[in-house]
C-alpha cells in the first residue's frame, strides 16, 4: 500500500476520532464497511451502525451486514424503511433516490437524536461527485457528513486500503439499489424488484459476480462483465438462463453486449 494511501487512513481515523459520537449509515457495502472498522479504530465515546432493511435491496446482503457487525462489536440497530409506500418513489423520476435517502437519514436522524448522537455518516465516495445522485440533497439537507468523500477516497483506494486492513469481501461487487435496474418512468413495485431481485441471484449462482437484470417488466436485459460475456452467450448457459428467468415471469430475455456499466440508467437523462 502506497505512502499516500496509508496517510489517508490516518488523517480519516483521526477525523473520525474528533466526532465523538456517530451513527453510520450500514449498507454492508464495501464503503461503508471501511469506514465501520476505521471508525471502531477511531475510538468514539459512543457509535451505532444503522441498517435499513428494504424491498430495494437484495436479502443476502443482509448475511454480509451481520458478518461485519459481530467482527466489530458495534453496536447494531435496524430499521425499516418504507420506500415502496412513498408516490414520489414509485413514480420513479430521476429524483428517485432523493426521496429514498431522505426517509433514511430522518430515521437514522431521530434515532441519534434519541441516543444523544450529534453526528451522522454515510459511506458516499468521491468518485460519485460527477455521476447523478440525488440523494446527495438530502444527505446535505440532512447535515450527513460523508468522510470518504472529504478525503478524496476512490473506489479503488477503498478497496486496496479494506485490502491491507484485512476486510473480508474487499473485492465484491458494490451493493447497488434494485430499483436502479428499472428505466426512470417506469413504476417501481415490489414485485418488479422481486423479480430482478431472483434473475440476479440465478446468475450470481452460476459464477456471475457482477450481475446487473435491468428490466421495464417484460424484458429481462442482462449486464455482466466484459470478460464474462462470452460465457453468458454461450449455448447451454443462454439456454439455462432464459428458461430460469422465463419461469420468473419475464417474456424477453437478452444479453447487453457492451457489458456492465455502472450507473448505465443515467445515459437517458442526457436528452434531458
Amino acid at each position: 500500500m502506497s505512502e499516500e494511501l496509508k496517510k489517508k487512513i490516518e488523517d480519516t481515523v483521526k477525523f473520525l476520532g474528533g466526532l465523538k459520537t456517530a451513527a453510520l449509515a450500514y449498507s454492508g457495502g464495501v464503503d461503508s464497511t471501511l469506514l465501520l472498522y476505521m471508525l471502531k479504530d477511531a475510538g468514539l465515546e459512543q457509535l451505532i451502525a444503522v441498517t435499513a432493511l428494504s424491498k430495494t435491496y437484495p436479502k443476502d446482503d443482509f448475511e454480509t451486514v451481520c458478518r461485519h457487525i459481530k467482527k466489530t462489536g458495534v453496536s447494531h440497530v435496524k430499521i425499516k424503511t418504507s420506500e415502496t409506500d412513498n408516490s414520489d418513489f414509485i413514480f420513479n423520476s430521476p429524483r428517485r433516490c432523493y426521496y429514498c435517502k431522505k426517509e433514511l437519514f430522518e430515521k437514522i436522524s431521530e434515532i441519534a437524536r434519541e441516543k444523544g448522537i450529534l453526528n451522522l455518516i454515510d459511506g458516499s465516495n468521491y468518485d460519485e461527485e460527477n455521476d447523478h445522485r440525488p440523494g446527495m440533497e438530502a444527505a446535505r439537507e440532512l447535515k450527513v457528513i460523508s468522510p470518504l468523500r472529504s478525503f478524496r477516497w476512490t473506489k479503488n483506494d477503498i478497496r486496496q486500503a479494506s485490502e491491507h486492513l484485512g476486510i473480508e469481501g474487499y473485492g465484491r461487487p458494490q451493493t447497488v439499489c434494485l430499483a436502479s435496474r428499472i428505466p426512470y418512468g417506469t413504476p417501481v413495485t415490489e414485485n418488479l424488484l422481486k423479480r430482478i431481485g431472483e434473475a440476479e441471484r440465478v446468475l450470481n449462482s452460476m459464477g456471475f459476480e457482477t450481475v446487473r437484470v435491468r428490466s421495464s417488466g417484460d424484458e429481462a436485459r442482462i449486464e455482466v462483465e466484459e470478460k464474462d460475456i462470452e460465457k453468458l452467450v454461450s449455448p447451454e448457459t443462454r439456454k439455462h438462463i432464459s428458461s430460469k428467468l422465463i419461469e420468473l415471469g419475464f417474456k424477453f430475455v437478452s444479453a447487453d453486449l457492451e457489458g456492465f456499466r455502472s450507473g448505465k440508467m443515467n445515459r437517458l437523462l442526457d436528452n434531458e
